[in-house]
């Protein structure tokens, strides 16, 4: 029976590794707000603090842009003589239950049912950002995402061994005995499967609940033009790779970050009427080569390799694009709305290492990576109320909400965000 479920959790590994390359990059971007010109008076400090989430992540767009369950065709049909060809004692078992009802071939009937798997990642984060002002048209800072992580993966499968089990029941010792482990296996298949894991040198499915931080991001706001009408800023930022790196061993976990990257935003706002503005922002991000150890498939049909194909390996994560477009509204002075449509494209991965009859390229599969997403800010302010003196403390207190409408190789996620930036 062990043979049986290998393909599928094959396919799984695969699915986890896509899943890890997309969490990843969302995880690096999670401290970040929409953009904006803005930047602090010189000399003055801003903490931030965000609290966030990312649902929905149950259901994948593939790569066809089509959305389903984010392990929906990763089955398996465990029928009889499926199962009959890949473990010896399961063909004897056919094979006496056949020569038992040679009409009914009730031994081809025997199906452990189609094995499915189901992934229900979730992720919580908190940003603590600080933010100082060099002078009125610079601000610096740093951000790192503290990031809670929970998944639970589970293996099904319902078949009809135990009413096989049933029918046979008292003709044969020896079929007693063989349909007795066979219902077993079934009733314990989370069991089964994970016993499989570890012959391959992978850790066992189990729930995943830890909190890790991301990736560290120091960057700055310039705004180098200011008018009536425009206000342009662009914001340079360097990622420094402080993040949990991903388990080749783990099939459930990701990696929170690991990743060394340069990246630049331009920024733009447009004010049209005293209350309404577009906004829009181009941002691109070069990952710098690295290494990663992983396993590399033997082929494409390897989807769980083995533990000897493991190996730290050469890795250019691919480049990213970032376009933000939407305007901005302020019906009073210390309310803002904004409506921004945002999309992200991502280049394939690239691997190489020390075995030239290796095909590294295997690794690269479905890495490349598109979302667009609708996001909505809600933004009060006390500045201007400070400013006046009549409210004693400035801050910031937002919200911003974003939802997934298409995406290629990406989860189908609904984002949420809860922010409060403090000024001294």
């Amino acid at each position: 029976m062990s043979c049986a479920f290998k393909d599928g959790m094959g396919r799984e590994a695969k699915l986890i590794l896509v899943f890890t390359i997309v969490l990843w990059s969302m995880i690096s971007r999670a401290g970040v707000l929409l953009e904006s010109t803005a930047t602090l008076p010189k000399g003055i400090y801003s903490p931030n603090l965000i609290f966030g989430s990312y649902s929905g992540l149950s259901e994948k767009y593939n790569s066809g842009g089509q959305i389903q369950g984010v392990a929906d065709q990763y089955r398996i049909n465990l029928s009889g003589k499926f199962l009959a060809t890949l473990d010896p004692k399961f063909k004897e078992l056919v094979r006496a239950l056949n020569n038992l009802s040679p009409e009914e071939h009730l031994g081809d009937r025997a199906t452990g049912g189609t094995l499915t798997f189901k992934a229900s990642p979730k992720i919580e984060y908190f940003v603590p950002t600080l933010s100082y002002g060099i002078t009125s048209n610079l601000s610096i800072g740093f951000g790192i995402p503290i990031v809670h992580f929970q998944n639970s993966m589970q293996a099904y499968a319902q078949g009809n061994f135990e009413a096989v089990s049933r029918y046979a029941h008292g003709l044969s010792p020896d079929i007693d005995k063989a349909t007795q482990k066979l219902a077993e296996k079934a009733a314990n298949l989370q069991g089964s499967v994970s016993g499989i894991l570890n012959t391959k040198g992978y850790k066992s499915l189990q729930n995943e609940d830890w909190t890790a931080p991301g990736d560290l991001q120091i960057s700055a706001v310039y705004r180098y033009y200011t008018s009536y009408r425009w206000r342009l800023a662009i914001r340079p930022y360097i990622q420094i790779p402080t993040g949990r790196t991903d388990d080749p061993d783990d099939l459930a976990d990701i990696a929170t970050g690991g990743q060394p990257a340069i990246g630049i935003y331009s920024i733009h706002e447009l004010q049209i009427l005293p209350r309404w503005a577009l906004v829009s922002a181009v941002g691109y991000q070069y990952n710098i080569e690295d290494s990663a150890t992983m396993r590399v498939p033997a082929s494409s049909d390897d989807h769980l390799p083995d533990l000897d194909r493991k190996e730290t390996v050469s890795r250019q994560t691919g480049n990213t694009v970032f376009l933000e477009g939407g305007f901005s509204y302020k019906p009073y002075r210390p309310l803002e709305f904004r409506i921004v449509y945002d999309y992200t494209t991502k280049d394939p991965d690239w691997y190489q290492g020390n075995h030239p009859d290796w095909n590294y390229g295997l690794l690269s599969t479905d890495t490349g990576s598109q979302t667009n997403q609708i996001k909505g800010l809600v933004e009060f302010s006390t500045v201007n109320y400070y400013m006046q003196k009549s409210f004693s403390i400035p801050f910031l207190l937002g919200y911003i909400y974003g939802n997934t409408f298409y995406a290629v190789n990406a989860p189908n996620e609904i984002t949420n965000q809860l922010y409060m930036r403090m000024f001294f």
